[in-house]
């Protein structure tokens, strides 16, 4: 039987518990006081992540730094699964608990997260706040990677080289020798010559062949887990996905973070004060280039292709299909240029904005027509395009004014062939939903299929058909190269010379 009036009960129990012989009614005591060693015994045995497991190690991170330290590890394991934000919170609260409580290893994991989350600036706050020297830092292998990628992701290159030196005993490491030759290979750095790394196999840091494909786009981002993550979207573009047959991309690169001024508001497209990317166009071989941030909305500026981090595959393929000469099929900004009048030229792949009713002869209008949209020639003749529409003419009080009129499009019953469709491109536009009686006006979006695909919903498929057109002419109205945006950006900030030297360069990429 337990006395409560001893006066040495919570040693005398914590004595019991350890001794590995306790009584279960020992231990049932013990938990009803909340004894902090009963509870952890408990929580050993206890489902991880369980409710029961929660409650326990709670109610013992109060005062124990190693169960502060499991809830913070556990709530950063879940926070990309579920409630990110409220997940992430209570990671770092409990973190921050077991760092209080003075857990080395705590600074360790927060460090992670916050690197996880681009948060760069608490990272080196946390180093600063660590009761270790910078070399007892960086005896711990796991701080000194996490040193040196936040370095290449602040873009403070002399720390990285400072860190790298500071290592140069540990590269037999496999850990730190990796991290070197990523390094090399991004061009974060360049090959040391007294540090030993494996040779870089040149030949591999290519996709595709930069000779026949139609589009070639080096890609930056500015850390190296960006950089490996575009490695890895690449893989999979090319093992899931049409279009990479027609893309081709050198080994993605760094680009310091201190060049950039970008705005990457939430909900808008990324853009950037384009005129920086003068400063690494040289050695960059490709028409066009592409940057990935942290966060932003995907989009592509005439050479320039924009994305983030949390960009998938699809998304990825469907920026690709703008850079090829593809227009989006989904609803648009109603201000966009391509919607505020009827197309004078051809000018992408798959849209045309043309009027929807005609007036005179069918096979001359139907001519004209086809030479207006890039798919023409593969209709087949015996698809049609227009429909026959009674319309009167006011200005004639007689039977004669019935007049035939042509409303452009594919009836629904060719809905399985190459035509002439209504697209959701401009369907936001004025201009598309005018109710004028001008004989061009309205005007709208058509495209060649009538199905949805990657043009509207970035996890569609790129259709046979779309494949077909962009071989009928590949190049003929892909975006322009970077070089163009730099001119653009140059001639915007008045630099008329810079703006004539970039522009001549266009005609070479």
């Amino acid at each position: 039987m337990i006395t409560s009036s001893s006066f040495f009960l919570f040693d005398y129990l914590h004595t019991q518990l350890i001794s590995q012989s306790y009584h279960q009614d020992t231990l049932n005591y013990s938990l009803k006081v909340k004894h902090p060693t009963a509870l952890d015994i408990v929580q050993q045995s206890t489902k991880v992540g369980s409710e029961s497991w929660l409650l326990l190690n709670k109610e013992l991170a109060r005062k124990n730094s190693q169960a502060a330290l499991r809830l913070g590890t556990w709530y950063k394991k879940i926070v990309k699964t579920s409630n990110k934000e409220e997940n992430k919170i209570k990671a770092i609260m409990w973190l921050n608990q077991a760092i209080r409580l003075g857990n080395i290893r705590a600074y360790t994991v927060l460090s992670q997260l916050y690197y996880e989350y681009g948060e760069y600036d608490k990272i080196q706050q946390l180093f600063l706040k660590m009761p270790q020297t910078k070399e007892e830092q960086l005896a711990n292998l796991e701080i000194a990677i996490l040193r040196i990628k936040t370095a290449i992701a602040t873009g403070e290159l002399n720390e990285v080289t400072g860190l790298l030196n500071a290592l140069t005993p540990k590269f037999a490491h496999q850990s730190i020798n990796k991290i070197y030759h990523d390094m090399v290979s991004y061009q974060v750095v360049k090959p040391n010559s007294l540090l030993k790394v494996a040779d870089i196999n040149r030949q591999s840091l290519f996709r595709g062949d930069l000779n026949t494909c139609i589009v070639s786009i080096q890609l930056f981002a500015t850390s190296l887990e960006n950089l490996l993550h575009i490695d890895n979207l690449l893989n999979e573009f090319y093992q899931k996905k049409t279009l990479s047959r027609y893309a081709c991309f050198p080994k993605p690169r760094y680009i310091n973070i201190n060049l950039l001024e970008c705005y990457t508001e939430p909900q808008k497209a990324i853009s950037c004060n384009e005129s920086i990317f003068k400063e690494v166009s040289e050695g960059v071989n490709t028409k066009h280039i592409g940057l990935m941030l942290d966060s932003g909305g995907a989009n592509v500026h005439f050479g320039i292709l924009y994305f983030d981090k949390s960009d998938d595959v699809n998304i990825f393929s469907h920026e690709i299909s703008h850079l090829l000469g593809f227009v989006d099929e989904y609803p648009i900004a109603a201000q966009h240029d391509i919607c505020q009048a009827r197309q004078q030229n051809t000018f992408a792949h798959n849209i045309a904005i043309l009027p929807t009713i005609y007036r005179g002869n069918r096979q001359n209008i139907r001519k004209k027509v086809l030479s207006e949209i890039a798919w023409g020639s593969l209709i087949a003749d015996t698809t049609p395009i227009l429909q026959k529409i009674q319309t009167y003419d006011n200005s004639i009080s007689s039977t004669e004014s019935r007049v035939s009129n042509w409303l452009l499009g594919t009836p629904d019953v060719y809905q399985d062939s190459l035509g002439i469709f209504p697209a959701e491109t401009c369907s936001k536009s004025s201009m598309e939903n005018s109710e004028s009686s001008v004989i061009s006006e309205p005007f709208k979006a058509y495209k060649p299929i009538k199905r949805h695909t990657h043009l509207h919903y970035y996890s569609y498929g790129f259709p046979k058909e779309y494949e077909d057109i962009l071989r009928l002419a590949p190049k003929a109205y892909q975006m322009p190269s970077f070089y163009y945006n730099i001119a653009l950006a140059a001639y915007l900030k008045g630099d008329n010379e810079e703006a004539r030297k970039s522009l001549a360069k266009t005609l070479i990429k």
